[in-house]
């Protein structure tokens, strides 16, 4: 049981805080109710889910999400995964700088985060449009309200903003496996790419997993 009792504070909390109003909401799709205490929730079996798949735009937002999932891939997995790869290789004081520039961007206010990037990707004074009109493009690109662009644009920030994170996670993870691998891997003759293949991708799988 002792393991139980020290996993029993974060269970308790995450059954309060998530569980429970994730079971209560799914109940409450079920009834009309304008949330006010004063007056009672009546049912109205699947009608919401109807009138929610008759909603026009509700198959933008779902394409849209479908979108974004696979366009955070790459900061979430790839470019995480060959930065901690990276870290590793280089030496101590470069590494520290390169995770430093990595990890900034984790730890950033989001407001101020976003106070910048509005700023780049300003239509009229944007520093980006201000670069691509040194480039020769005249017409100026409205980043964040052209649908061509916004989407790309708000995967970018965010996969930008959380990439340290799952980074960190990598980090940790390809530091913890047992050097003696590699020296037998080198022993051996394996090079750097077959090493990385054969022994870091598959003791990184978990977190690879997890991520």
């Amino acid at each position: 049981f002792t393991p139980w009792l020290f996993l029993l504070p974060a269970l308790v909390l995450l059954a309060i805080w998530v569980y429970w109003p994730l079971v209560r909401t799914f109940f409450l799709s079920f009834y009309s109710w304008n949330m006010l205490p004063t007056t009672d929730p009546q049912f109205c079996g699947l009608d919401n889910f109807v009138k929610l798949l008759k909603t026009p735009g509700f198959t933008d937002a779902v394409r849209n999400t479908l979108i974004m999932m696979v366009g955070i891939l790459p900061f979430s997995v790839v470019l995480p995964m060959a930065a901690a790869i990276l870290a590793k290789t280089i030496s101590k004081r470069a590494s520290g700088i390169f995770r430093a520039l990595i990890f900034v961007p984790m730890i950033m206010a989001p407001v101020a985060v976003a106070a910048v990037f509005r700023w780049i990707l300003h239509p009229v004074d944007g520093l980006l449009n201000q670069l691509l009109a040194h480039l020769g493009v005249e017409e100026s690109i409205h980043f964040l309200n052209d649908p061509k662009w916004a989407l790309g644009c708000m995967i970018f920030i965010t996969g930008w903003k959380m990439m340290g994170f799952f980074t960190l996670l990598f980090y940790n993870a390809v530091m913890n496996i047992d050097d003696s691998y590699y020296q037998a891997a080198a022993l051996d003759g394996a090079t750097f790419w077959q090493q990385t293949v054969r022994i870091t991708l598959p003791l990184l799988s978990p977190t690879l997993v997890f991520n």
